[in-house]
């Protein structure tokens, strides 16, 4: 994902950009309209709902990624069948996979996933400390927890608004 911060951000920073990313996702969302969401071909084969649903299950594993490392509870389990636990290891077939198991789901209970797991994540970071954010975790890979978030949060919206923005041109909107 592109969008990594170079430079520490802090806790205040991250919420208001994440506030403010999200702000313009849904005002698009909004433009988009319920009737256009399950359309194909706005990202490849995929529709808006299915990047809802994309964007939803990336921020509802990082939240419950911060959740699980700060009370040291585990993080549940991707509910997924065992035939496919190492396809979550592949960026590509994770998302293959997060497609596959979202494409039948009904609009409005993808597009309610979408607002829990975003206030999930703020909960998440509000729930963070500045010594939290610098530090490194287990599931960060070695790198610190203010890095990852962007990624899964405003920055990911960033990736994906202009692909929507772009077809929503094509349809005359």
């Amino acid at each position: 994902m592109s969008g990594r911060p170079d430079s520490y951000i802090s806790k205040a920073e991250l919420l208001e950009k994440m506030q403010d990313e999200r702000a313009r996702w849904d005002e698009l969302l909004e433009r988009v309209g319920e009737e256009r969401m399950g359309l194909p071909g706005v990202d490849g084969d995929w529709s808006v709902k299915d990047l809802i649903a994309h964007v939803a299950a990336y921020e509802q594993w990082t939240a419950e990624q911060i959740k699980a490392a700060l009370t040291g509870e585990p993080a549940p389990p991707i509910n997924d069948d065992p035939e496919h636990e190492e396809d979550w290891l592949d960026v590509n077939k994770r998302n293959a996979r997060i497609y596959l198991l979202n494409r039948d789901v009904p609009l409005d209970e993808i597009r309610a996933r979408g607002s829990r797991a975003h206030e999930q994540m703020v909960e998440a970071v509000e729930m963070l400390s500045e010594e939290d954010l610098a530090g490194a975790q287990e599931w960060t890979f070695g790198e610190p927890v203010w890095k990852l978030i962007p990624e899964q949060t405003y920055t990911h919206y960033r990736d994906h608004i202009p692909v929507i923005e772009e077809w929503l041109g094509k349809q005359g909107c």
